[in-house]
């Protein structure tokens, strides 16, 4: 098999976690590797570490409110190193004009708000997925 395709999913409550693994599972099966971590950091970590072992990471999930590095700035330190990257934030703690506003819409793919319908956020990865292939 060749190299494979990973979702990385980011978010400091592993509840949010598993509902974002098993959502992506659900839908797509096998198709991709999904990564769960909970920090900007150990985003950042594992997603050097897929890199290195020839896996493509085609989407970042992350939570924007998180403690050290908040969402934004992860999205803005991953796109600044792997562009092609498609991300979506979510949030229950801004929306999406915040966003717009915060000039930060040009880095994210899109935004999810919590709690989510599980419809919108598949419809979400599934674009950003369609995209990035």
């Amino acid at each position: 098999m060749g190299s494979k395709e990973a979702i990385v999913c980011v978010d400091d409550d592993v509840i949010i976690l598993m509902s974002l693994r098993g959502e992506i599972v659900r839908r797509f099966g096998e198709r991709f590797l999904v990564e769960t971590t909970m920090s900007a950091k150990e985003a950042l970590d594992s997603i050097d570490d897929l890199y290195g072992r020839g896996i493509h990471v085609i989407l970042i999930m992350t939570d924007w409110l998180m403690p050290g590095m908040k969402g934004d700035e992860l999205v803005a330190t991953v796109k600044g190193r792997h562009p092609g990257i498609k991300c979506i934030l979510i949030s229950g703690q801004v929306d999406k004009k915040a966003i717009v506003d915060s000039g930060m819409g040009g880095l994210i793919d899109d935004f999810v708000a919590k709690p989510w319908r599980s419809d919108q956020l598949m419809a979400s990865v599934l674009r950003c997925v369609e995209e990035s292939g």
